[in-house]
Formats: C-alpha cells, structure tokens, sequence
C-alpha cells in the first residue's frame, strides 16, 4: 500500500482540479454556453480515454497522470470559455449603455428638435 500514495496523491490533486471545474461547468450552462461546453468535454474525453488505454499497461501512476493533465485542460478550457462570455458581455453592455447615451444626446439636440418643428 505504500507504493499507492504517491498515486493517490496525483489522484488526489487531479480530483482537485475536477472540483473546481464544477462550479465553472455550472456558469458556462447557466450562460446558455451549454453546446460550446459539450463540445469541450467530448473534445477533452475522446483523447483521455484513449490515452488511459495507451498507458494503463505502464501502471496506474501513469493513468493518474493521464487523469491530472486533462482534468486541468478541462478547468482550463471551461475557464476559457466563462471569461470569452464574460468579456463579450462585458463589451455588449458597453456598447449598448454608450449607444442608448448616444440616442438620447441626438434626441435632445436642438437640430433634431428644430427638424420635428
């Protein structure tokens, strides 16, 4: 048993990894960010499968290492995609509040008002 800690510590920290993808996994659907999401994840689940197959005959510290590298290019991926929304929401609101000062600036000129007398 012994030699299993060093195992289940990588396990340990890949797990880590995967918790904290959780509450991000849960933003990027309640952002209606649900297909570009699964896509990630099937991008992500095909090469770690075939992955933990290649390298399961070498021993389970390697799939656990398998397990911790995509366990944090998933946290990653989906923390990309969280801030590309948050960014492009952050731009939209930007230019919606800049547009709608625009408006009213226009509609309260006195050209416009000289124009609809």
């Amino acid at each position: 048993w012994i030699s299993m800690i060093e195992c289940f510590k990588v396990l340990l920290i890949s797990f880590i990894f995967a918790s904290l993808s959780n509450p991000i996994l849960a933003m990027n659907n309640a952002a209606a960010r649900v297909k570009p999401q699964t896509i990630i994840e099937i991008i992500l689940t095909v090469p770690m499968i075939a992955g933990l197959i290649f390298v399961s005959p070498y021993g389970i510290e390697n799939a656990a290492l398998v397990l911790l590298i995509f366990n944090v290019l998933f946290l990653l991926a989906s923390y990309y995609l969280l801030n590309s929304y948050t960014i492009n929401y952050k731009i939209e609101t930007f230019i919606f509040f800049i547009t709608k000062k625009l408006a009213k600036r226009i509609s309260n000129s006195p050209a416009i008002n000289a124009i609809q007398l």
